[in-house]
């Protein structure tokens, strides 16, 4: 298989290429009041709200980076998420064999985010990520829920006919000319 191989700090983690949208240079960050700290911000990829988590917050790594990138994946159904990191090294491709099961405490982070540890040769090691464990059910609406407030929408229980204008609002704000209609 294809991986993806991105790094925070010393590590090295590997995420399924089938997953992977894009990768981008920094772009602005637009913060969104009340979510959790490993939100960073959301940000206008060709009109659509993307939230970007910081990967040293998630795993609890408070010195900031110098350069990073946003790997863009296919989260869930039909979402998109962000992936703040400190860089993207390349696509590798490590056949099954390679990979073996992690032990119940692999350098600090939770068993169930890995789904597997590569042996790269070296002494290089590539943490295969789960994407779908990395965040808790709870997380994961607060996810959605930093992209609707980016967007300017209640909550789905509490929309109104007002449908699109706080999108347009995060549209104007990041350069994009939107049309009023």
């Amino acid at each position: 298989m294809k991986y993806l191989v991105f790094f925070i700090k010393d590590d090295y983690f590997g995420i399924d290429i089938f997953k992977l949208a894009e990768v981008l240079n920094p772009v602005k960050l637009h913060p969104v009041p009340d979510v959790p700290e490993f939100i960073s911000g959301v940000i206008n990829r060709r009109g659509e709200v993307i939230p970007v988590v910081s990967m040293r917050r998630r795993f609890g790594i408070t010195e900031e980076a110098g350069k990073a990138r946003i790997v863009i994946l296919r989260f869930g159904k039909g979402e998109k998420i962000g992936l703040l990191v400190d860089g993207v090294t390349e696509i590798a491709e490590i056949p099954r064999e390679r990979i073996s099961k992690p032990s119940s405490l692999f350098k600090g982070f939770r068993a169930e985010f890995i789904e597997g540890i590569a042996e790269m040769g070296n002494e290089r090691i590539i943490i295969i990520m789960d994407m779908e464990r990395v965040f808790s059910t709870e997380e994961k609406v607060l996810l959605k829920e930093s992209k609707r407030k980016a967007e300017g929408e209640k909550s789905p229980a509490k929309k109104t006919a007002k449908k699109g204008g706080g999108k347009k609002r995060l549209l104007k704000s990041t350069g994009v000319n939107v049309k009023d209609e």
